[in-house]
């Protein structure tokens, strides 16, 4: 992976939070993805990657994509340990912002590029990828296309800023409020908050704060805390709905997610 931060254009800080090139892993086991609150664009220049279903079963993904947020976790798998990817990662209101597209299309999806924006301008893209083996030339190729896509397409940006700033407050601060509450605070009606959420986040207010707490768990759990302090702090009811609550997410418990 790069270790050092790659700049990103201007028109595209509200949009991208940060962009990572990963080198050769030297492996092919599975990983795993848990719910945040970013999109991910992924180039795949060398190898490929794919989806483990349930069953096990692995479907290829296309080499230049895209998966929107997640409501559970999600196995990955390289097709080779040469596999080299560049990693856009997106605020969700990136969707709407630069493909024009509402950010629910992409929920608990995981897309070929071509399948939200026409082919020819992937095809150009690629083309652009293909004719160097410099990682960082491939970034300002990426980078020139979504500004592309920006000037396209960024008409909305400034009447989703409302629920874009929503969207960070709670990020920051999931809030014990009901979604009405939350929604009456900000001048919405419950109906009409959802539905901008739905829009421009891809998820619902209720839905993207309990991802947003659930990322403050891991984040406590990978510093160290105990997962019984964890529950209190961030005001679960109990222990049990914390636990409900996390297996959800990851498909085991705290105990055994923190001991690994």
């Amino acid at each position: 992976m790069t270790n050092h931060p790659i700049p990103i254009h201007h028109l595209l800080i509200p949009y991208i939070k940060k962009i990572e090139i990963i080198d050769a892993i030297q492996s092919i086991e599975p990983y795993k993805v848990y719910p945040d609150l970013y999109t991910v664009m992924g180039f795949q220049y060398e190898g490929g990657i794919g989806i483990l279903t349930k069953e096990n079963k692995k479907i290829a993904l296309k080499r230049i994509g895209i998966t929107g947020l997640l409501t559970e976790s999600r196995s990955f798998q390289t097709h080779s340990p040469l596999t080299k990817t560049i990693l856009i990662i997106l605020y969700p209101w990136a969707i709407p912002g630069l493909f024009n597209e509402s950010a629910a299309v992409l929920t608990d999806q995981s897309l070929g590029l071509a399948d939200i924006i026409t082919g020819q301008v992937v095809a150009i893209l690629e083309e652009k990828i293909q004719s160097t083996t410099d990682p960082m030339q491939m970034v300002n190729f990426i980078q020139e296309c979504l500004v592309q896509l920006y000037l396209t397409n960024n008409h909305n940006y400034l009447q989703q800023q409302r629920v874009i700033q929503i969207a960070q407050n709670l990020a920051l601060n999931p809030s014990q409020l009901s979604v009405k509450e939350i929604a009456s605070h900000y001048g919405y009606s419950k109906r009409s908050l959802e539905r901008h959420f739905q829009s421009t986040i891809g998820l619902s207010p209720k839905r993207f704060m309990i991802t947003a707490r659930f990322q403050q768990v891991l984040q406590k759990i990978q510093a160290g805390e105990c997962w019984e302090r964890i529950a209190e702090s961030l005001n679960y009811y109990d222990q049990s709905h914390f636990i409900k609550e996390f297996q959800q997410f990851t498909n085991t418990t705290p105990q055994k997610f923190s001991s690994r």
